[in-house]
């Protein structure tokens, strides 16, 4: 929460100097003339006075404040005996901002230094003897509740007590208030591998859980048991945590859920990759070699509508989906070999992993596909969907990234690059960004979200990292960043947290009033604005949650 005072503090400077000038005058008879007005407390009302019980508005407040924000007119009565107005009544005047309200308290047209771009509003900070990760992150759009998705292996305490692993990693599910309450936490698994590709929240405060399950799981309502290797898993949860249904689909190869979205009316769709046969309701869907993609549309009871395969030779990772607002389905993700989009195309990699980012119709059918890549290593990070359909990506590149309007964007030689690009609805580009130092040769993390107008992004970088801000460099192997851009792609806001070994976020997820939620990993203390979150072990990691301004 932040507060100021500057305003006010000019206003009471003001007045001081306007007092002075009038001390300063000399006496002489003035003639006013009607002494009654708009604004102030009232008084004997002149020599006309006023007819009783009459009321007029009112403002006590500085000037240049009525009607501005949160602040209103009262109202005055005139007195019984006609002689004047009594006390203002009900005008409402300025206060301390309150950041986390979209009212403007102070009336002052919402002063930007009132409330900084991502200040902090709250953050957590939770000890971890293990490998424990928030994998997805999503806001309730009502209650504006988060909801966090991960693993968990060894033990953990959210707040409700501790959560133990059977074995290898467990689903981790929790909920937490808007203001960072714990609500309720939940692990799901047994001895062998359960893990999580992401998490949505209805309008009605229901919960879905995309994932893969190895071994057996017990979501609460009975114990499912994979095929043989990983299952992809679907679930829905009520707002209490509470499994409504769960489903696995697979056989004795591997099948993973690794993304979710919610389509207009409710219905889940889910994507993932997978190798063998899948049937998620459906026909059967078979990968002929290798690994292939999957996309299907279940219902708010889990009833299948819509599943399809893309797939080639090679490999295919599906980092992640959206839904436009006619909810046409965006994929992107990573291939080698070749990969057949139907009508949108078939494609072969230049060299190493290539970038494919596809877009079908709600029924699955293909309506285009764009491949970027060289010889060199590139590879997706994230994507989001501005509510006018435009498609924004985040990615790493090695080598070169060409586009079809015969623009490129091109790393720092022996350097591996961040980029971000924006597409039209029709796939034609927009806007693209390289971003990162001549240094910069680690794995990134660059994760996507889009609320209030703006591009949200955020992640991990190593070395340096500019979005159009300055540029924000890393003093260990890894530093986590957040930034803010215009839909244009021009930098509104970004920064980083010092810290004195590895840290990055892991997750992100935004209000609907465009606050980022970020949660993470840090192997040292990390201060997001209200002193250091640290473990008292400087050797411990831990699991952190923040919530920041808009």
């Amino acid at each position: 929460m932040a507060w100021s005072h500057r305003h006010l503090g000019a206003v009471l400077g003001a007045a001081s100097m306007i007092a002075i000038g009038v001390a300063a005058c000399t006496p002489e008879a003035r003639d006013f003339g009607d002494t009654t007005s708009s604004s102030g407390s009232g008084g004997a009302g002149g020599s006309m006075g006023c007819a009783p019980n009459e009321e007029r508005s009112c403002y006590t407040g500085p000037p240049g404040t009525e009607d501005i924000g949160a602040c209103k007119k009262g109202v005055q009565i005139c007195l019984p005996n006609g002689t004047g107005f009594g006390e203002c009544s009900g005008d409402v005047l300025p206060q301390a901002e309150n950041c986390l309200t979209p009212e403007d308290e102070a009336c002052n047209g919402d002063e930007p230094a009132d409330c900084p771009p991502l200040d902090h509003v709250w953050s957590k900070g939770f000890p971890i003897l293990d490998d424990v990760y928030i994998r997805s992150i999503a806001v309730d759009p009502k209650t504006l509740d988060i909801v966090i998705a991960g693993e968990v292996r060894g033990t953990l305490d959210l707040g409700g007590g501790p959560l133990a692993s059977t074995g290898s990693s467990d689903i981790l599910l929790a909920k937490f208030s808007a203001d960072g309450k714990h609500q309720w936490s939940k692990r799901f698994g047994d001895a062998s591998s359960q893990t999580t590709g992401g998490v949505v929240v209805d309008a009605s405060g229901m919960i879905y859980l995309a994932g893969s399950v190895s071994g057996a799981i017990d979501l609460g309502n009975g114990t499912l048991t994979s095929e043989g290797g990983n299952d992809a898993l679907v679930a829905k949860f009520d707002a209490n945590g509470d499994v409504v249904w769960a489903k696995l689909f697979g056989d004795a190869s591997t099948q993973r859920a690794t993304s979710i979205a919610l389509t207009q009316a409710g219905q889940v769709v889910i994507g993932g990759e997978f190798q063998g046969t899948i049937n998620l309701g459906g026909s059967a869907l078979t990968a002929p070699m290798d690994t292939d993609l999957f996309v299907a549309r279940l219902d708010g009871s889990g009833f299948h509508s819509m599943s399809r395969r893309y797939g080639g030779t090679g490999f295919e990772d599906l980092i992640g989906l959206a839904l436009d607002t006619k909810d046409n389905i965006v994929l992107t993700g990573n291939f080698d070999g070749t990969v057949d989009f139907g009508v949108a195309g078939m494609f072969t990699s230049a060299g190493s992993d290539d970038v494919f980012t596809l877009k079908v119709q709600g029924n699955g059918s293909p309506v285009w596909a764009k491949q970027w890549g060289d010889t060199a290593d590139q590879e997706a990070l994230g994507i989001a969907i501005t509510p006018n359909d435009e498609i924004v990506l985040s990615g790493h590149i090695a080598g070169v990234i060409s586009f079809d309007d015969g623009s490129k964007i091109e790393a720092a030689p022996m350097a591996t690059n961040a980029y971000l690009v924006k597409l039209g609805a029709d796939g034609a580009l927009a806007w693209s960004k390289i971003l990162g130092g001549p240094k910069s040769i680690s794995d990134w993390g660059m994760w996507l979200g889009v609320a209030k107008g703006r591009i949200v992004t955020a992640g991990w970088f190593s070395d340096q990292i500019d979005f159009g801000g300055g540029p924000l460099t890393s003093n260990i192997q890894v530093s986590p960043f957040i930034a803010q851009l215009e839909f244009d792609g021009t930098h509104r806001s970004s920064r980083t947290y010092t810290t004195e070994m590895a840290a990055g976020v892991l997750a992100l997820g935004v209000m609907p009033t465009g606050d980022p939620i970020l949660g993470g990993l840090s192997y040292g203390p990390i201060d997001f604005g209200d002193g250091p979150l640290t473990t008292g072990d400087t050797q411990q990691p831990l699991l952190f949650l923040a919530r920041l301004l808009p």
